[in-house]
């Protein structure tokens, strides 16, 4: 069984301090498309009365956009 299952807690992760992924039961989390430029980081464990029971330090990113050109100009 997974951690959280086990302890009935859940995983939250915060880009800049707002939540974007909340209540994850699973430890492969995804941000989806994001603004580029800096960003923070953080993930959080809640017990099932949402209290943040641990949480990992702020780790900044930097999000870059690419261009894939399917036909050549």
């Amino acid at each position: 069984l997974p951690y959280t299952t086990l302890f009935r807690s859940t995983i939250w992760l915060l880009m800049d301090g707002k939540p974007i992924v909340k209540n994850s039961q699973s430890l492969l989390l995804q941000i989806g498309r994001s603004d580029r430029g800096q960003h923070t980081l953080q993930a959080q464990i809640r017990n099932k009365k949402g209290k943040v029971i641990k949480q990992t330090k702020a780790v900044t990113i930097h999000i870059k956009n690419s261009v894939v050109r399917t036909q050549p100009r």
